[in-house]
């Protein structure tokens, strides 16, 4: 199974800046296990569709949020985006709580 699970090492930094026509909000959700994943919502001004945006093994949000911000504005979509448990912040309970309060 350490194969195929294979999380970054360290979380990486979430962005904050957007662009004039698109806003980022983190979410954290809690899970059927109550723990909580860290999720974004990219949303474009005047956009029709939104992508349900699953990434790939070995990264998390913050390594994809520029990827994504591109994919947004190149689509005009709106992308809601997680990280899968024990990726990114997901098991930073100082974070969490921080988030929570």
């Amino acid at each position: 199974s350490k194969l195929l699970f294979q999380p970054p090492g360290r979380p990486s930094k979430l962005s904050r800046s957007a662009g004039k026509d698109t806003e980022i909000q983190y979410v954290w959700i809690k899970t059927a296990r109550k723990s909580y994943i860290p999720s974004l919502y990219i949303s474009k001004k005047h956009a029709r569709y939104t992508i349900l945006y699953s990434h790939g093994n070995a990264e998390d949000l913050g390594m994809i949020v520029d990827f994504l911000l591109d994919l947004s504005k190149l689509l005009h979509v709106n992308i809601m985006a997680y990280d899968y448990t024990g990726y990114g912040w997901s098991n930073d309970s100082d974070v969490i709580h921080s988030k929570m309060m």
